[in-house]
């Protein structure tokens, strides 16, 4: 990988990181209950739009700088895990278990959702 490879990847997941803080923000001001919907919907739009670049067979440089820069700084696993917990430790046990069984089966969905849009746009006969 060359260097300016290197740096795209870095710029585009510090920016993929400051839009989640900034979406997450938004979405927590509005919505102020104990389930972190704000998390749940950045990962589920950054679910979607790795589907879509799936589907589309976009090449492996965009892959690479949206994929795992943009995408992967704006995705987040760990704050998804660090709320479940957060949610069982304030004893919000079923919240917990609807953030945990709720990303993840929403998360197959939406990205079986977008790699078939992606193949659709990308004039794919595949489905």
């Amino acid at each position: 990988m060359t260097t300016s490879m290197w740096a795209g990847v870095s710029l585009l997941g510090g920016l993929g990181a400051m839009a989640r803080t900034a979406l997450d923000r938004a979405i927590t001001y509005y919505h102020r209950g104990v389930y972190p919907l704000g998390i749940f919907i950045v990962n589920m739009l950054g679910t979607l739009a790795l589907g879509v670049m799936t589907g589309v067979a976009v090449s492996s440089d965009s892959r690479l700088l949206l994929g795992t820069g943009f995408l992967g700084g704006f995705t987040t696993f760990s704050t998804w895990i660090v709320d479940s917990r957060r949610l069982i430790d304030a004893r919000l046990r079923r919240e917990a278990a609807i953030n945990i069984v709720a990303s993840l089966v929403f998360g197959v969905l939406v990205a079986a959702a977008g790699w078939t849009m992606g193949a659709w746009l990308g004039g794919s006969t595949r489905f």
